[in-house]
């Protein structure tokens, strides 16, 4: 079988089989996924390996929401006006310089994800309460209207955080499997963000910066965070299992989209017309069969949907087969909105600098010893 290498713009069967599975499992052992693909274990590692060495994914740690204290995450999407999209005027003079719009997001705004191309942007942000939703977002609107920056598009959804209503947060293992053209296990699946295991969970001081450390900078290795915290390799990987057991953090797999080929980023608001429960459950898992979205989360009837696909064709085909589907199973639904965003022009980020802090507090008290 060939190597990636020898194969122009793509990976080769093997490969793709090593990356689906890994991203679909990033909590699982290597031998174990290499049981499940049917592989040797040596060849696993090897072609592991050789992935993140040509930066194909990237290992990262999410806060789980249910340990944040926080009580609603606020989903925002801006179509910026064309001539404020990229000029304000300097304070110092009357000559128009660049603006970077994501720059001034990911200062203002305590983003757990944002997408940005050319005048629209998707910003998804948590906050503990209203009173901080209110003082950060003041903050932001007047740094914008002192930038000169308009919109001719801006609209706001609050959600109230239930676990229930995030089937789906930053996981690419449908769409990657779909990608591939592999069969997902269904049986298999299991939510992103899971009730705490572990809720009375006491972090020492020597645990809180450890944890910060993996938190703020998405793909530190224990390793890493060792070097960069002095504490000994054997102290960073009890309290990285204990977090991980425990619920505080999620590992996850990112895979590199532009590498693998996803040029389209799909955003969709629907409004599932219907009162009975049954209905909307429905309507969610449709929606995750077909679009195989990255994010899907649902407020009331409206669901939000954010997925990644090959090429516009694609994801036009997706969701005129999502159309079809709803409509066989008699299910009403309004397209609130929808928009596409070409991705090798499109920024993703996490920020967890500000999104981390209140872990800690609500974590409670510390004990000063490791």
């Amino acid at each position: 079988m060939k190597n990636e290498s020898d194969l122009e713009g793509g990976l080769s069967e093997r490969e793709q089989l090593v990356m689906a599975y890994l991203v679909q499992y990033p909590d699982i052992p290597d031998f174990e996924l290499a049981s499940k693909i049917g592989i040797k274990r040596s060849t696993f590692s090897t072609i592991k390996k050789r992935l993140r060495a040509k930066k194909y994914y990237a290992h990262v740690y999410l806060p789980n929401v249910a340990y944040l204290n926080i009580e609603f995450i606020t989903l925002n999407i801006r179509v910026i006006s064309e001539l404020s999209s990229y000029y304000a005027v300097s304070d110092s003079s009357d000559e128009k310089k660049s603006v970077d719009f994501l720059d001034i997001l990911k200062k203002s705004n305590r983003l757990l994800f944002s997408a940005v191309e050319s005048n629209l942007a998707l910003s998804l942000s948590c906050y503990e309460n209203y009173n901080k939703f209110e003082e950060i977002s003041d903050q932001l609107e007047n740094k914008l209207l002192n930038l000169g920056i308009n919109f001719s598009f801006q609209q706001e959804l609050h959600f109230p955080i239930r676990l229930s209503e995030f089937p789906r947060f930053l996981d690419y293992s449908k769409s990657l499997f779909r990608h591939f053209g592999l069969s997902f296990e269904e049986k298999l699946e299991k939510p992103i963000f899971l009730p705490p295991q572990d809720p009375k969970l006491r972090i020492t001081q020597v645990g809180q910066e450890i944890l910060y450390s993996f938190l703020e900078a998405p793909g530190r290795t224990p390793r890493e965070v060792s070097q960069l915290t002095g504490r000994p390799r054997t102290t960073t990987t009890r309290w990285l299992k204990k977090f991980v057991d425990s619920g505080v953090i999620v590992p996850r797999l990112f895979p590199n989209t532009k590498k693998l080929g996803f040029n389209i980023l799909l955003l969709c608001r629907y409004c599932i017309i219907s009162s009975q429960a049954s209905t909307i459950e429905r309507s969610l898992s449709l929606i995750d069969k077909v679009l195989t979205p990255i994010i899907l989360m649902r407020f009331g009837f409206d669901v939000i949907v954010t997925a990644v696909f090959s090429s516009f064709e694609e994801a036009i085909l997706a969701e005129t087969h999502l159309i079809s589907l709803m409509s066989d199973n008699d299910i009403l639904f309004d397209v609130e909105y929808r928009n596409f965003l070409s991705l090798p022009h499109t920024i993703t980020t996490l920020d967890y600098m500000d999104s981390f802090m209140p872990i800690l507090t609500f974590l409670g008290e510390t004990e000063q010893t490791s």
